[in-house]
């Protein structure tokens, strides 16, 4: 309950920022294969690609096209029922603020990440809900590897972020922020340690 709690603290004070106002197909760019380390459902090896940091900066679909939890890679919208069966939520300590219902995605019986969804769109349950948020926290997460953006997973260096994702659009240098080129919304962040290690991912998915 603990994890949950400092999750949902840091999920709510970035989306409360970002709320005031899927193409599979992967960029030519995509040449660099980082790991294979993942089996999709057909129990395949599924080789996960990098792509070079756009030049206009990260829209929500690139962003998703260089994105996978445990091999499975995301498109938009992000919904439950598109991550395959060895996905579920887990709401047994769910917390509901400003609108918004915070749960748990597992993958098998493992903690992968907080996920966020408005409230209004989980009447009918969770399987065809649009997923508004993902956070992915070092204390919470029995897998720190199961997220990859572009190749940046949980203990990633702060250089490692600069070079696959890019320059920040804020100057602080224990918390970087990326919007998105189209709606400038923020898109990303990453939070580092005291080594200068990501230690929590926000990927934000609302247009």
């Amino acid at each position: 309950m603990k994890k949950i709690i400092i999750s949902l603290l840091i999920c709510t004070s970035i989306i409360s920022c970002c709320l005031s106002g899927c193409g599979n197909d992967v960029s030519q760019n995509a040449e660099n294969s980082i790991s294979t380390d993942y089996v999709s459902e057909s129990n395949k090896i599924v080789d996960i690609k990098t792509i070079e940091t756009p030049e206009n900066g990260w829209t929500m679909e690139s962003i998703l096209n260089a994105t996978y939890i445990c091999g499975k890679q995301l498109c938009y919208p992000l919904r439950l029922s598109g991550l395959g069966d060895n996905f579920h939520i887990d709401d047994s300590e769910k917390t509901e603020i400003s609108q918004k219902v915070n749960v748990e995605l597992k993958h098998d019986e493992e903690n992968i990440c907080s996920v966020m969804y408005f409230q209004s769109d989980v009447v009918d349950g969770y399987q065809n809900a649009e997923i508004c948020m993902l956070g992915f926290c070092e204390f919470y997460t029995d897998n720190p590897g199961s997220i990859s953006i572009n190749g940046i997973t949980l203990g990633s260096s702060v250089s490692d972020v600069e070079e696959k994702i890019g320059s920040p659009d804020n100057d602080k240098s224990y918390y970087y922020t990326y919007k998105s080129s189209e709606s400038d919304k923020l898109l990303l962040s990453f939070s580092f340690d005291a080594n200068e290690k990501v230690n929590d991912i926000q990927l934000f998915l609302i247009k």
